[in-house]
């Protein structure tokens, strides 16, 4: 097994929207469980660090090999797809230096239900941390892939897929980020 540990800073503006199951006060209007909940779509650790899921970041790759359709050379049609889904672990998010009650929210008129283009629309705020930047650490446990297959893949995920809401691969334009540096171990 190989281990990458890469440096990831971003390119745009990362947004959060985890779900939250915070109970409304009794007569507490729609708007007014917004304003008081909004930081709850963050994730954050035990001390208040504003955490990127590492399933985000393993997604994200995922979705990359599925757009991009590398062919494995040699192997005819297969490409690195399933490898990549299969033999890349991400085991612990990206603590980030950002306090989650540091955050600033962003007021947006988006759809009541989440899906674009529903009737009915609301004012949300939504979490968004203007600049971040982290070590992530993936696993490498399929040998068939490639030290630069692997970058070139986590590389094309910061930049056409992203992370967050409002991200690239949905079509926004939040949650890019650039790989700065990489750094290989074996265990």
């Amino acid at each position: 097994m190989r281990v990458c540990t890469a440096t990831l800073e971003s390119l745009s503006p990362l947004c959060q929207s985890r779900f939250h199951n915070t109970p409304k006060l009794e007569k507490e209007s729609h708007d007014d469980y917004e304003k008081r909940t909004w930081r709850e779509k963050l994730r954050a650790d035990d001390s208040g660090n504003v955490v990127i899921p590492p399933m985000s970041l393993k997604f994200a790759i995922d979705d990359a090999a599925k757009r991009l359709r590398m062919r494995i050379p040699g192997k005819g049609q297969s490409e690195y797809g399933k490898l990549l889904a299969g033999g890349v672990m991400v085991m612990d998010g990206l603590t980030l230096n950002v306090k989650k009650d540091d955050v600033e929210g962003q007021w947006l008129h988006l759809n009541a239900d989440g899906r674009r283009g529903g009737g009915t629309r609301v004012m949300r705020c939504i979490p968004t941390i203007p600049k971040w930047k982290g070590e992530m650490v993936f696993y490498i446990i399929d040998d068939a892939i490639p030290n630069d297959v692997f970058e070139y893949h986590l590389n094309q995920a910061g930049m056409i897929v992203g992370i967050g809401q409002h991200r690239p691969g949905n079509g926004g334009f939040c949650g890019r980020f650039k790989v700065v540096k990489t750094k290989w171990t074996n265990q």
